[in-house]
């Protein structure tokens, strides 16, 4: 009788959580918060459609020949940006060849493929060729890196890491990891150049952006503005999520492609909401890795167990000292990544990283006591 009093209860949880879905995913999240991952150039902005237009009527990415040729003479006007942003004449010569098509991007990446850590396939990795990847920088520093993200967000920031993105999950009954599928090539061209409208930009200078930053019609990996822009593109994702785990007094964060939700028992109700919202989003959820931990069994976040208190997995370590031991005695050593040797310099960097480790836990058991108190 009492299973069939949790069930009735859980069933009327994912109903609010549902409900919550309902309201969040229609109500405006404030520019540039809300969703924009739709097939056209449009905005939808409580429930009124506004189409993108300039002074000589709706805007149309170029075509044809004569439509390159109108934004080759507009992208004239982005010399106060290029020059903000320090690009030297080289830059801007590149900068404005691809944006009036001159050159294409295909030919000024470097694509390597690297195997994954868990040994299941591999990534692929373009790398921009220097001039290029140096534009990127500039963009990224000038434009990107200024925008505040979500609180929630922790996957490529400054003073962010995979333990603060582990730290709000610890000592939670119910840990459930969600990761993203494809996650940067998921992210289209088209997605990169409504965000750089959103930014403030005029439509002609986003289409010269996108080109820049895109490759294939996709956002590379390997690129210095592909995770910014990531991160940008996902803050809608993240407020949604947010708001409906919230609802169920749960905690969120995500680092890159990796989700994570937490709380009692009540968050698991949450889950066909967050599904729901990912899918609205664009994204696909890898269900390989998709997981729900209890606090009987070992609860990892980024690498970090998360049961009672923030640690490295004791996998981790013996595999670790035994990495070590073979080091010291002369032998091959590997660890982490197998296709590189263990190094005294990287002996030196885990160990760097388990103080660090050491000193967050100690910053938990002081809060702790602070509270108890």
């Amino acid at each position: 009788m009492a299973g069939r009093k949790d069930t009735v209860g859980e069933e009327l949880i994912q109903q609010e959580s549902l409900q919550l879905y309902s309201k969040v995913s229609t109500t405006t999240l404030l520019l540039p918060v809300y969703s924009f991952r739709a097939g056209a150039p449009v905005w939808e902005i409580a429930g009124q459609s506004q189409v993108l237009s300039t002074k000589d009527g709706p805007f149309r990415p170029p075509t044809d020949m004569r439509q390159i040729r109108i934004l080759k003479e507009r992208n004239q006007d982005m010399e106060p940006i290029l020059a903000l942003m320090g690009l030297t004449k080289e830059e801007t010569k590149l900068f404005h060849d691809i944006a009036s098509y001159n050159v294409r991007t295909g030919g000024l990446y470097r694509v390597s493929y690297r195997k994954k850590k868990n040994g299941q396939g591999f990534r692929k990795i373009s790398a921009p060729h220097k001039t290029l990847k140096t534009i990127q920088k500039k963009i990224y520093r000038v434009i990107l890196s200024p925008i505040m993200l979500s609180d929630c967000c922790h996957g490529f920031r400054k003073r962010h890491s995979i333990m603060t993105n582990a730290l709000p999950h610890v000592n939670k009954k119910h840990v459930i990891n969600i990761d993203l599928k494809d996650f940067f090539p998921t992210i289209k061209d088209i997605d990169v150049y409504k965000l750089f409208t959103r930014l403030g930009f005029s439509l002609e200078d986003a289409w010269a952006f996108m080109l820049v930053t895109t490759l294939g019609g996709k956002l590379p990996q390997g690129a210095p503005t592909s995770p910014a822009i990531a991160n940008l593109i996902c803050r809608s994702l993240d407020n949604r999520v947010e708001e409906v785990v919230k609802g169920v007094n749960g905690s969120y964060t995500r680092y890159a492609d990796d989700l994570t939700i937490s709380g009692s028992k009540m968050v698991k109700a949450a889950i066909p909401a967050v599904k729901a919202i990912i899918k609205d989003e664009g994204f696909k959820i890898n269900r390989k890795k998709f997981k729900p931990m209890k606090k009987t069994r070992r609860q990892e976040v980024t690498g970090l167990t998360v049961n009672s208190t923030l640690n490295v997995s004791r996998k981790t370590r013996r595999a670790f000292r035994a990495a070590v031991h073979n080091f010291r005695l002369g032998k091959d050593a590997y660890w982490n990544d197998k296709d590189k040797p263990l190094t005294e310099e990287r002996i030196k960097g885990f160990l760097r990283y388990l103080e660090t480790v050491k000193k967050a836990n100690s910053t938990i058991k002081a809060v702790k006591l602070l509270v108890a108190k």
